[in-house]
């Protein structure tokens, strides 16, 4: 009831605050607004929807895995999927929907399981820190999730999917596309209900019986509009709207399945923008927004019969924010300002109170134009928040054409920090109010060969977290866990990113590669007897690469996929570790036409070899699952 309650009051768009972090760029043809970040143009960020409609049905979380180097911790049936972004904490990795920040300043971090794949047709990852351009949490890098423009297909598109799997899964969408030429409207609904039928063996027992994963049933639903009013052939006016909730059980560890946790989740996304230009140099953007997320999380063990509850906790966390944008283009320079204010809120029991921080924030940016396709790029921010005074800053070289046309270099310096969350701040017990920013420096080397069939780029980066947020046992106290600026990282590693497409006859051929080598190592002892000097954080792969390629003959297309994750230690001092992992995935698809209608049909088979993969310690994930998705498209 309440998914269906939420549908309509966000298709109406009865909400009354929003909040955000906003982008922009505007081309004039009858207004066509394309969205950019206020940084400068990013080697190191990179669109990702290479054969995602393969992968539509799936959770985000799932698909980056497949699809990039980015890594997941991933608590197995029913519970969350946090990222890990070049070795950093969650926190550390910021997620703006078509400009709105919708991670959680409460917990520090955005559970990628609830987040629908086609919740966006534009992916981009930008690697590295960013928090010039876009504040705090944005150390590791930044996931923008963003619509493509509206008005280059101005026909009515109407997409009906449903996929059913072997593991009791089925996920039902509807997207629809519709308007005239200033005024377009899309509308998205997704259902999944899941009840994740998936045997493993249970390696904690005698004799490691094959056991049935148990209370890990899921059910979810979203609602998205998306609303683009074309003002003027200067002007444009967006409304975007989502709810999202999930309902689901959570798998119990394998050596206690007698617990039986479950969480309720639902959120309200809105963001509002006005975007003009003056005098065909002069681009303004005013933006307003709000995310709410609420969360019931309540954790039972089984006696006999009876569920004994032995937590139940329930919160609410609002953003709101404002934010404008002023920029021109001159004759050897391009400049940008951005102004925002921000609030952010939580009310949970163990915080004794409602807790609130206001952060404001100023920022710019310049790009320098220099002759033999040299450009200098400056970002400079202030933020004012918790009382406390915080700069970033990102200067960045840029070189193209070099040696030959389809070469660019680029070298990035960059200042970064990371405000402590609220959890951190204000939970009781423990929380700590006296907590530092977590700073950070950062330098990056980037190459990026371009061909018009093929692109290969290569990125090198080494960088040093000082005042790195730790939970731990206070020294007195009874031993009551506390946030402390504990730990010094240290971040370095390469990656490559790499794509392919050829026509050999009738066969169109599309392949992608990602590899990557970070190493997040802890410089600074915590204790006296602290064995994780020089050694890896725990869950962060050394090793990761994915592989996807497809083969198209007319209508039938085949793909192979697979998915490296290298090992991942458990134990600070490095003694204990996850094996590493190879996953293939193989997918079968067709499409035809009839009546006017185009009917697409896809099988694919996941984890071919029927592997048994833990994200975390006592977590299984599934092995190998079919799926089908039938999905009707009509364009008018």
């Amino acid at each position: 009831m309440k998914f269906f309650l939420g549908a309509i009051c966000i298709f109406f768009n009865l909400t009354n605050a929003w909040a955000i972090a906003c982008t922009d760029t505007v081309k004039v043809n009858q207004v066509l607004v394309v969205y950019k970040p206020l940084s400068p143009k990013n080697a190191n960020a990179f669109l990702l929807n290479h054969l995602k409609s393969n992968y539509n049905d799936l959770s985000l979380s799932d698909y980056l895995t497949k699809a990039s180097t980015l890594s997941f911790k991933n608590y197995g049936a029913g519970g969350s999927s946090t990222i890990s972004l070049r070795g950093t904490n969650a926190s550390h990795t910021k997620v703006l929907w078509n400009g709105l920040s919708i991670g959680s300043s409460m917990l520090g971090l955005l559970d990628f399981s609830t987040i629908p794949s086609n919740s966006s047709d534009l992916i981009e990852i930008q690697y590295g820190g960013a928090s010039a351009a876009y504040g705090t949490a944005a150390m590791g890098g930044v996931i923008i999730l963003n619509t493509s423009n509206p008005f280059e297909n101005k026909r009515t598109i109407i997409s009906l999917s449903q996929t059913l799997s072997s593991i009791a899964s089925t996920t039902t969408q509807l997207h629809l596309k519709f308007g005239h030429k200033k005024i377009r409207s899309i509308f998205t609904i997704n259902y999944q209900n899941n009840q994740n039928h998936y045997s493993f063996k249970n390696y904690t027992q005698f004799n490691s019986p094959i056991q049935n994963q148990i209370n890990a049933e899921t059910k979810s639903g979203g609602i998205m509009h998306q609303l683009y009013y074309q003002v003027n052939s200067n002007s444009l006016f967006t409304l975007h709207s989502w709810y999202q909730e999930s309902d689901r059980n959570i798998g119990p560890p394998i050596f206690n399945r007698n617990q039986t946790a479950y969480q309720l989740d639902y959120s309200i996304r809105n963001i509002a923008s006005y975007s003009t230009i003056k005098n065909s140099f002069h681009r303004f953007k005013w933006c307003l927004g709000h995310n709410r997320e609420y969360i019931r999380y309540v954790n039972r063990v089984k006696v006999g019969n009876t569920n004994l509850v032995l937590l139940n906790s329930k919160s609410t966390f609002d953003a709101l924010n404002f934010e404008f944008n002023y920029a021109r283009n001159l004759e050897n320079r391009n400049e940008s300002l951005s102004f925002s204010s921000v609030y952010e809120g939580a009310s949970i029991a163990d915080y004794g109170k409602y807790q609130y921080r206001i952060r404001n924030a100023l920022a710019l940016n310049e790009e320098f134009l220099f002759k033999r396709n040299w450009t200098l790029d400056f970002i400079n921010r202030y933020e004012y928040a918790l009382n406390k005074n915080l700069f970033a800053s990102q200067i960045a070289f840029n070189k193209k054409n070099l040696l030959q046309k389809d070469i660019t270099l680029r070298f990035g310096l960059s200042k970064n920090y990371n405000l402590p969350t609220l959890n951190d701040l204000y939970w009781q017990p423990g929380g700590n109010p006296n907590l530092l920013a977590e700073q950070g420096l950062e330098a990056d080397v980037n190459v990026k060969y371009q061909m018009k069939s093929a692109s290969i780029s290569l990125n090198a980066y080494h960088g040093i977290i000082n005042h790195w947020i730790l939970w731990q046992p206070a020294a007195i106290e009874n031993g009551t866990w506390t946030p402390q600026n504990l730990r010094q990282v240290q971040l370095y590693g390469i990656e490559m990113i790499a794509h392919f497409t050829k026509q050999i006859g009738a066969y169109y051929l599309l392949a992608n590669y990602n590899f990557s080598i970070n190493h997040a190592v802890n410089l600074k002892a915590m204790s006296l007897n602290d064995q994780s000097v020089g050694k890896q954080l725990i869950y962060v792969p050394i090793n990761k690469s994915s592989f996807m390629l497809q083969v198209n003959r007319q209508n039938t297309w085949l793909q192979y996929a697979f998915n490296y994750n290298g090992f991942r230690y458990t134990s600070s001092n490095n003694k204990q570790f996850l094996p590493a992992y190879l996953l293939h995935d193989l997918a079968l698809g067709h499409s035809f036409l009839h009546q006017a209608k185009q009917y697409r049909i896809l099988f694919r088979v996941e984890n071919i070899l029927n592997k048994t993969v833990e994200s975390i310690p006592f977590r299984p994930l599934p092995g190998r699952v079919y799926s089908v998705n039938l999905q009707l498209n009509l364009n008018k």
